[in-house]
């Protein structure tokens, strides 16, 4: 989305982009950890606005905290679950496809036979054949049989209609049936878990290594099949992702237990 707003995009302008705000994050980032530091010390706790005390102007801060987290939720849901989505419909397809080519088969037709891709116009075309000495009709014959092809239409043109609200009522199914799992998820944490501390440790721990180190080093090896020194950065860029990720779970998780 970001890109699809730079006016004149070229890769430098992108990258300059990319650049400054990253950096504008780092710099926030490091403001608000080294003078929580500096303020409490080892003291400080994975929510900074638990350390300060129970005043007007900390509690605007939660509010506002609050206010935050209503509206970043959408913006956090709308990509999970287009993603989860598609990779149900992946699911979805490829069930549809193995139990077609099992049907067929079952029928004794090879599932990429010619039989599979014939078209109605070339089915049609081979029922006119009228002219061949081999197989007259009479006009009264072919007078019946121009109400059956009508027919015919009529029933295909029903079992499309009924297909596609079954295919829409699936859909629907597969949307709602998401949404409501991550709400129902985020509600039992919400009111299972008391310390944010711990959920952002381990959203930092899984989500932000996730994004940060392993991805994209692994899309980048994955376009880059030839071996070069930026694909050799990618793989060690990777494999600290991997050891990474595991260590600060288990400090994560060993700090909590012992809190």
């Amino acid at each position: 989305p970001i890109v699809n707003e730079i006016k004149d995009r070229t890769q430098r302008r992108i990258d300059y982009v990319i650049t400054i705000a990253i950096g504008l994050a780092l710099l926030l980032y490091l403001v608000v950890a080294v003078e929580g530091y500096r303020t409490y010390g080892s003291n400080v706790s994975g929510d900074i606005l638990i350390n300060y005390p129970q005043t007007v102007i900390v509690t605007i801060m939660r509010i506002f905290i609050a206010i935050m987290a209503m509206l970043s939720y959408p913006l956090q849901l709308d990509p999970s679950r287009r993603c989860i989505t598609s990779l149900v419909r992946e699911v979805r397809n490829r069930y549809e496809k193995r139990r077609l080519r099992h049907e067929m088969k079952r029928v004794g037709v090879a599932y990429d036979s010619p039989t599979c891709d014939q078209t109605e116009d070339e089915e049609k075309e081979e029922l006119m054949e009228v002219d061949t000495p081999t197989n007259p009709i009479k006009e009264t014959e072919m007078d019946v049989f121009i109400i059956d092809e009508d027919e015919t239409d009529d029933h295909n043109d029903q079992n499309d209609e009924e297909e596609l609200l079954l295919q829409q009522t699936t859909e629907n199914f597969i949307f709602y049936g998401i949404t409501c799992t991550f709400l129902v998820l985020s509600f039992i944490i919400a009111m299972v878990i008391s310390d944010l501390g711990i959920v952002l440790a381990v959203v930092g721990a899984t989500g932000s290594t996730m994004v940060s180190y392993i991805l994209p080093s692994a899309i980048y090896i994955k376009l880059h099949p030839n071996f070069h020194f930026l694909k050799l950065v990618a793989w060690v860029q990777l494999i600290l992702g991997c050891i990474i990720m595991p260590t600060a779970l288990y400090f994560v998780i060993a700090h909590g237990a012992s809190a």
